[in-house]
């Protein structure tokens, strides 16, 4: 669970990206494409980023991020953080906790929107925005 924890963290992916690993594909020795969940640009995260069990499994074209579903992933989450409460406005976050923490790292990095978006593989910097700007609470 903590190389799961640790590629969220590291790559900004969602839950479901790295549960079910069908949209991944070899890109070259230093990158992976992942191919985007909705109508966004395919997404090329750096294998220097990513966990040696991630990285074996998309060598061995495994199929599951051993065997761990999105639902488990957030109850065990949940159950972690059971005396404490994350929020992005008035949304529970959970895991995507991750997810906001990477863009925003992105964002310390670049001090770019346009680069965020890209990397993101995002169509429109609203949704960047929208990531950058949150502010994320801890109850």
């Amino acid at each position: 669970m903590q190389d799961f924890l640790n590629d969220m963290y590291n790559t900004g992916c969602r839950p479901s990206e790295l549960t079910t690993l069908n949209k991944w594909r070899y890109f070259d020795s230093n990158y992976y494409e992942l191919l985007p969940s909705k109508k966004n640009e395919p997404r090329y995260i750096p294998r220097i980023k990513m966990s040696s069990t991630l990285v074996a499994l998309l060598e061995n074209n495994n199929a599951k991020y051993c065997g761990l579903f999105e639902r488990k992933m957030n109850y065990f989450f949940n159950m972690y953080y059971q005396y404490s409460k994350v929020t992005c406005g008035n949304k529970d976050i959970s895991l995507y906790l991750f997810r906001h923490n990477y863009v925003k790292l992105l964002f310390q990095e670049s001090n770019s929107e346009s680069y965020v978006t890209k990397h993101m593989g995002w169509n429109n910097a609203a949704m960047a925005s929208k990531y950058i700007y949150s502010i994320i609470n801890y109850f």
